[in-house]
């Protein structure tokens, strides 16, 4: 490559008749003079174009880092969003089977409650039923056996002094039946008696 160096120091040969010298030296300085400020002016414009690619390399790394950053945050966002609509949707239907065993469990307290209810009346229709049936029982009895005793007392001749036999045997029951009415009651039960207390 041409410097001005070479410019300057180059020396031609004298011939007949040749050009003037120091017009020749003259030119040549301002060649020279003009070749270095192209030089000088070339290297700014080449220290000023690696500075503008070196920029633009940094330009170009940082817009790279921001769509990076950007997807990750896009990315982050997202996964942030989805996370969050799965926790709902398990909240949503941990609450719902939460709703739904508290309604169940509910539901059968109230079932187990009217079945003990439902059970305890039975049992108590039952017993009631029990009593009233042992009283009736104990009341044939009473009455059959209270017969048998009136028989043996008119074979033995309390018909002669009640009377005749018909109006005696009415005489002897009503009042023992009033009696046993006023002992046991219209139903067969002494007064403030419960049917658990009667003996069969």
């Amino acid at each position: 490559m041409l410097t001005p160096a070479d410019i300057h120091n180059k020396e031609f040969s004298r011939g007949f008749r040749g050009y003037n010298e120091e017009e020749v030296d003259d030119f040549l300085d301002e060649i020279v003079y003009e070749f270095e400020e192209l030089i000088k002016k070339n290297t700014r414009l080449a220290e000023d174009l690696e500075l503008e690619r070196k920029k633009t390399a940094q330009y170009q790394e940082m817009e790279k880092n921001l769509h990076e950053t950007m997807d990750v945050a896009q990315k982050t966002a997202d996964e942030a969003v989805q996370s969050a609509k799965i926790r709902v949707e398990e909240m949503e239907r941990a609450a719902k089977e939460d709703c739904d065993r508290l309604r169940h469990q509910t539901e059968m307290a109230i079932q187990r409650r009217m079945e003990d209810a439902t059970a305890k009346v039975r049992m108590q229709q039952e017993l009631y039923e029990a009593g009233i049936a042992r009283e009736r029982q104990f009341i044939v009895r009473l009455r059959s056996l209270l017969r048998s005793e009136l028989a043996i007392l008119n074979a033995d001749g309390l018909t002669e002094i009640l009377g005749s036999s018909d109006e005696g045997m009415k005489a002897s029951e009503t009042p023992l039946e009033n009696k046993m009415t006023d002992e046991f009651g219209a139903g067969g039960l002494r007064v403030n008696e419960t049917p658990n207390s009667v003996i069969p």
